[in-house]
């Protein structure tokens, strides 16, 4: 068994220790200050850069003294740049128990108070003695640890490398004051440039011109609060005019901040996601190589995916110049939420790939020259922290274990991913015949692509995708994306397991009608007809710039042809307008939580925007939205046919004759009234009603017939209609359920008799006992089925077995004859 203390014996597996299970502290070893000014220390283990094994129990220090190294350890550490001035480096040893020239941590004076001896130390393991184990629990400088890992474990050890890298990089001193460093979150940040990359969101429609700053908690002033839906004008220009503007200034936001963090990106990790980034950047692609095999400007097909940095700047360059064509242009005006949405792709194609930058270790292959006896257990402070700290060794897993490698790769997947989005964006209605640009060239064009998307004439298609706030490639590929044929085309590149295990073919998209297509599967080309459970979002495209009564027509069209479940509300800018400025409580609904989504939740509402005048004088789709809800409208009260004249003397004296003939057929001696409010449709005034004319019970209801309905509705004055015949199933289940029907009740009273003993097994004895419980004819028996013959047999007063359900089969053959 493997214990701490026998773990170390295990020298010959130093190596594997660092490249096959990690290195750094591995589980405790937390450094605080408890409430009596001591140090504690929990218990814990961890592995050096060397692969030696460092595990103590809990430990408490209360003394410390300076402590004289043996091996000289940290004083060459510190002392790492040749021909610079030699520095001593002071550490001090923790002590559980005082000895000669210790000093007690607990502050003696004033001076000790005012100037804390443990302010800017980090506490560290040293193992002293490789042979025998002897560790010792030691603090040092802050700004001398600094130095040690500036000399050997942040510029030279990262195999990943990061963009820049020279020390000023890292030299984040304060200037105001040169002996102290930052705090732990932004010394750590600066350290690893990863951190100090920022997610980007993207503001919503109405808040373009919200100054956040305005919007603080407790703000009385409504202006401040209020988004920005009026673009109400009398001309039809003007609307779209200051609907337009809306988008354009959260696009111009979004588009900035996104250049500045991809830029920030490629510094950093330009080399990392690149192969052939620091090449072109230390102007190295002169020489023929894998970044530039045929030693010309232009890559070739074969060096694309090594210079897709290069190829994603020329891409984010044309879209920024389309787009100022198109802000130029103003028009189509229904295509700008397009744009909005391709820009929020590429939002979240970052944030997503910034997600998995932040798990990447970045020292995968540390040397082992980094921190070869010790082991940094960080700044001591007041509580255990859970923050990282540069001051703290933590774990590092090689990639066989942490999935390290496949991180890699899914970021680079995702960059590229970014990189095709650019390229297959299109919106065939863009009016940019004032683009041009001769310098740009379409590096992944080529020859023969056939797209999808060219023609203009797009139908209204509705396909169903994952919710909207998943990950980008688990939903579905928009209408925006021209796709192709091509190895370039986004189905190829939109989901990173999908391409991992090649199943492109299962993306769902606008395009995935099209033939010849991407895909052969009837669940991508046909989805609707297949579960939707894991399909709660349905992404609606292609309707904008129709009519809006073309376009809703539409819509209920395959709303309907699916059979899906949302609403869908036609508006017009002055309506939108209203639905955020009427007082709450009005009649009309308020459009809380709107926001464009590119479609329709399952149970939520869609809605149309047009720049026409009212539904009468209907414009143009400019644009959609979803409310979180359902639209309560008031129900269309239908109204009731007024109940029939009351008939002649003579005819009511009939039907008042027939009426009583069919209350003795359906009325036993021992009916007990019963509440038939409980049948559907039947209520407090109806079964008033039933009750005048003598029905109290389920077991009367379930005896009429269809022909009886009339002469019961003449009887109570009302229309036929009025009468629904399931009364008469759900009483008769009523009945059943409450065991108040006999065996008689179900077959009916005999019309006739019949020769029973035809029937093979009855005989004359048997037929007796049959006439004698009322049974006569072949009817009744036909009637009857094996669940009855317990019943029967009890009603015949003989055994159950003796009853065969043959009976029953030859009597519906006799009868039919």
């Amino acid at each position: 068994m493997t214990t701490c203390d026998n773990i170390a014996d295990l020298s010959s597996s130093q190596l594997t220790r660092v490249k096959l299970l990690g290195m750094g502290i591995v589980c405790g070893l937390e450094v605080f200050r408890d409430s009596q000014c001591f140090i504690s220390i929990t218990k814990g283990i961890g592995v050096t850069s060397k692969g030696n094994v460092i595990c103590i129990a809990d430990k408490t220090v209360k003394y410390y003294k300076e402590y004289t190294d043996p091996n000289n350890y940290f004083n060459t550490l510190i002392n790492c740049k040749p021909g610079a001035a030699y520095k001593k480096c002071t550490v001090f040893e923790l002590l559980e128990h005082r000895e000669d020239g210790a000093t007690s941590i607990v502050p003696q004076n004033i001076d000790s108070v005012e100037k804390p001896f443990l302010e800017g130390k980090v506490a560290l393991l040293y193992l002293e003695d490789e042979e025998k184990m002897t560790i010792r629990i030691l603090l040092i400088d802050e700004m001398d640890m600094w130095a040690i890992l500036k000399c050997g474990c942040i510029t030279d050890t990262h195999c990943i490398k990061t963009q820049p890298k020279e020390e000023e990089d890292i030299s984040i001193f304060n200037k105001e004051s040169k002996n102290t460093l930052p705090a732990d979150e932004d010394l750590y940040n600066t350290v690893y440039k990863k951190y100090m990359l920022k997610s980007i969101a993207i503001r919503r429609f109405g808040y373009g011109s919200v100054d956040i700053g305005d919007l603080n908690v407790g703000d009385s002033a409504a202006e401040n609060l209020l988004p920005n839906f009026n673009f109400t004008d009398t001309a039809p220009e003007k609307r779209n005019e200051k609907y337009f503007s809306e988008y354009e200034l959260i696009i111009d936001e979004a588009l900035k901040n996104l250049d500045d963090e991809i830029d920030k990106l490629h510094n950093h990790f330009g080399c990392m996601i690149d192969a052939c980034h620091c090449k072109d950047k230390n102007n190295e692609a002169e020489i023929k190589s894998p970044c530039n095999p045929v030693n010309k400007d232009t890559p070739t097909e074969m060096g694309l995916q090594m210079h897709n940095i290069k190829i994603f700047k020329s891409y984010f360059t044309v879209i920024n110049k389309k787009w100022a064509v198109y802000k130029k242009n103003r028009k189509p005006v229904e295509s700008i939420q397009y744009f909005y949405d391709f820009v929020k792709d590429l939002i979240a194609t970052y944030n997503e790939l910034l997600d998995e930058l932040y798990e990447l270790v970045n020292d995968c292959c540390t040397g082992t020259e980094c921190f070869l006896r010790h082991l940094m257990l960080g700044r001591i402070k007041e509580e255990v922290s859970f923050q990282p700290s540069i001051f703290r060794q933590e774990y590092l897993q090689p990639p066989v274990y942490n999935g390290n490698a496949n991180r890699l790769q899914q970021i680079r997947f995702l960059h590229w991913r970014m990189v095709i989005m650019m390229k297959c964006f299109f919106v065939p209605d863009w009016e940019l015949d004032d683009f041009s640009d001769e310098s740009y060239y379409d590096v992944l064009q080529i020859e023969g692509e056939k797209k999808l998307g060219q023609d203009p004439k797009l139908p209204v298609r509705i396909t169903p995708g994952r919710m909207f706030n998943e990950m980008l490639g688990k939903k579905t590929i928009p209408f925006y994306y021209n796709l192709s044929n091509s190895p370039y085309s986004i189905q190829n590149y939109w989901h990173y397991l999908s391409t991992k295990h090649n199943r492109e073919d299962h993306q769902l998209s606008f395009f995935n009608k099209e033939i010849p297509g991407y895909t052969n599967l009837d669940t991508v080309i046909h989805p609707f007809v297949f579960s939707l459970q894991q399909y709660p979002f349905y992404r609606v495209e292609g309707h904008t710039g129709m009519k809006m009564p073309d376009a809703e027509a539409a819509i209920k069209n395959l709303r309907k042809r699916y059979a899906l479940s949302f609403d869908i509300v036609s508006i017009t800018f002055e309506e939108l307008n209203k639905l955020f400025t009427q007082p709450v409580g009005d009649d009309e609904f308020a459009a809380y939580g709107l926001e464009h989504v590119c479609g329709v939740q399952k149970g939520y509402t869609f809605i149309l925007l047009h720049d026409g005048e009212s539904k009468t004088n209907p414009g143009v789709v400019v644009a959609d939205f979803q409310l979180p809800f359902m639209v309560v409208r008031e129900p269309k009260q239908t109204k009731l046919p007024p109940p029939p004249p009351p008939p002649p003397a003579d005819d009511r004296k009939k039907i008042e004759e027939e009426w009583k003939k069919i209350l003795e057929r359906i009325t036993a001696a021992d009916t007990k009234s019963d509440e038939l409010k409980n049948i559907r449709g039947i209520d407090e005034k109806m079964e008033k009603a039933l009750n005048g004319i003598g029905i109290k019970s389920y077991l009367q209801i379930s005896k009429l017939t269809e022909k009886d309905i009339p002469v019961m509705a003449a009887m109570i004055n009302v229309d036929v209609k009025a009468i629904d015949k399931s009364w008469i199933e759900a009483a008769i289940k009523m009945v059943v359920k409450e065991g108040k029907q006999s065996l008689i009740d179900k077959i009916g009273k005999a019309a006739g008799k019949d020769d029973l003993k035809t029937i093979k097994g009855i005989g004359e004895s048997i037929e007796a006992e049959l006439n004698k419980i009322g049974i006569a004819t072949y009817k009744q028996l036909a009637t009857l089925n094996a669940d009855d013959i317990p019943e029967l047999a009890k009603e015949m007063g003989r055994l159950p077995h003796t009853i065969k359900d043959d009976w029953f089969t030859e009597a519906k053959k006799l009868m039919k004859k």
